[in-house]
């Protein structure tokens, strides 16, 4: 009886530390590439400001602003994906 017990405790004691070890990798893994896309997004940005400082108006200066205005938001979006996690 004593190894049955031991054996039922060591195996839902290793399940548990199994799904731990692969909970915590995926979470790892998806917080690296999270912030490698908030890093493009940030360049992105940047490029842009460089693009937006060479005019002054029109059409494509405003599509440029929303350009820049559309990687903010991603950047929140994953801002708060990887704050789930």
């Amino acid at each position: 009886m004593k190894i049955f017990l031991s054996s039922i405790v060591s195996f839902a004691v290793g399940s548990l530390l199994v799904f731990m070890f692969f909970n915590y990798n995926i979470t790892a893994r998806s917080n690296i590439n999270i912030d490698s896309d908030i890093a493009l997004c940030k360049d992105e940005i940047s490029r842009i400001d460089k693009e937006l400082s060479k005019y002054s108006g029109g059409l494509y200066y405003n599509l440029m602003l929303l350009q820049r205005a559309i990687y903010g938001e991603s950047i929140a979006a994953l801002e708060q994906k990887r704050f789930q996690l």
